[in-house]
């Protein structure tokens, strides 16, 4: 089952200082398209130019540095769902996607057209991951098994796969620093969801062989994206598939790779998206709950300010040391605050953000979702489990302002453990978690 947590944000603003001088923001760019769900990655060539895809075959471009984007819909067989993206020029991009017919796609001539990539060697089932350094281009995939490399040495002339399953289960993405060192991330020993392990794999002959750098010891985890300042500091984000209590915890390196220290996240949380604009401000998010920060290099953790408006984080993009690019359900700009005073949009125009709680909490058999709606509209209600897939919808309804409740009794066939509840309008959202002891 497909995990899609969808997200409306009306804006995200927050003042950070990178040093003394000069003061950074990350900013909602306001003409980037709402993803019902999110982008699922983002790539830019420089500054000015850079593509994002969605899930639902969706790829937006900007040749302003998303000032303005342009929509392009893939038709049929190519509207797949779309993972990751290199751009290799400002009309050329490859496309990973989870169909088993269609890993990997391209695009020469700005999206008005794709067409299938063939692989000589190990065939992929996905392509999760991308990443180019100079005329090499490596992509990884799959998330759920499968393990499989591809690689191209003339900008994507010529793409050869080979087998990974000796060195891992899965993968999800992939980091080179040139045509020969670079990493790989996703789980081993044996199936991601239930007993897999997050785990590390380098090479420095360009994925000849791998040698494996860090395997957790914890179990129903996977290594997700990769995310480094330079080529000393980078950073793992781990994805955990268990409510257990853990924790949840993701990865650094300051010897570009070669050694990794697992840092204390938060109890219970999906992590994904990961980035960091110094090694002491950075930020993790993910499908079920805000995007959290750090200013102390990672020694606590709170929540991104403004926390009611919800991003789904899956990726950031570091562009320069000035300028960094976010995916969510929409695009994000990193950058000094005069570069993104145009940006902001008008939050005293913005509706009054509506309320919401259950109870009892924890609960058992059910328990009641009481909500405050500022001003009519429609209301949609969707129930998700601790990874993000939607379990059920138990509201989509016309409703004028006022207090509603509503009773959830989970069916016989859910376990325990933590949910969300989301209440959407076209004015906003609102997430909540609830505890369920059965």
């Amino acid at each position: 089952m497909q995990r899609f947590l969808p997200f409306i944000v009306i804006a995200l603003c927050a003042s950070f200082s990178a040093n003394a001088q000069q003061p950074y923001e990350w900013n909602v760019l306001p003409n980037s398209p709402v993803q019902s769900g999110r982008y699922e990655d983002i790539s830019f060539l420089n500054a000015s130019q850079g593509w994002a895809v969605a899930g639902n075959a969706t790829v937006i471009r900007t040749a302003n540095g998303g000032e303005t984007w342009e929509v392009i819909k893939a038709s049929a067989p190519y509207n797949l769902y779309f993972r990751c993206i290199s751009l290799v020029s400002s009309t050329k991009a490859f496309i990973g996607t989870l169909s088993t017919s269609n890993p990997l796609i391209v695009t020469s001539n700005s999206g008005k057209s794709f067409s299938g990539v063939t692989i000589a060697g190990k065939k992929p089932s996905k392509i999760c991951g991308l990443y180019r350094t100079g005329q090499t281009i490596y992509g990884v995939g799959g998330y759920d098994g499968n393990a499989t490399l591809v690689k191209s040495t003339d900008d994507g002339a010529t793409w050869t796969g080979s087998d990974m399953t000796p060195y891992a289960m899965s993968l999800v993405d992939v980091h080179f620093f040139n045509d020969s060192t670079g990493l790989t991330v996703g789980s081993v020993g044996g199936s991601t969801f239930s007993t897999g392990h997050s785990v590390v794999l380098r090479t420095t002959n360009g994925g000849s062989s791998w040698e494996k750098v860090f395997e957790s010891t914890r179990t129903k985890e996977w290594g997700w994206k990769i995310y480094f300042l330079n080529d000393s500091v980078g950073y793992v984000s781990i994805e955990r598939n268990s409510t257990d209590g853990a924790g949840v915890f993701y990865l650094k390196t300051t010897d570009g790779g070669r050694t990794w220290k697992e840092r204390f996240f938060l109890q219970d949380y999906d992590v994904e998206g990961i980035g960091f604009a110094d090694e002491a401000t950075g930020w993790i998010g993910g499908w079920t709950g805000a995007t959290y920060q750090t200013v102390d290099s990672g020694k606590t953790w709170d929540m991104f300010p403004r926390s009611n408006v919800m991003v789904n984080l899956n990726r950031i993009r570091r562009v320069n040391d000035t300028l960094m690019f976010g995916a969510g359900t929409r695009i994000l700009r990193y950058a000094p605050a005069a570069v993104l005073s145009a940006d902001r949009e008008d939050a005293a125009s913005a509706p009054r953000a509506f309320t919401a709680q259950n109870f009892p909490n924890p609960f058992n058999p059910s328990t009641t979702i009481r909500f405050t709606l500022p001003q009519p509209g429609t209301v949609r209600i969707f129930i998700y489990n601790a990874v993000g897939t939607m379990i059920e919808g138990i509201m989509d309804n016309p409703k004028p302002a006022g207090t509603y409740s509503l009773q959830w009794r989970p069916s016989s066939s859910l376990s325990s453990g933590v949910y969300f509840y989301q209440i959407q309008t076209e004015h906003g959202s609102v997430t909540g978690s609830m505890t369920y002891l059965k």
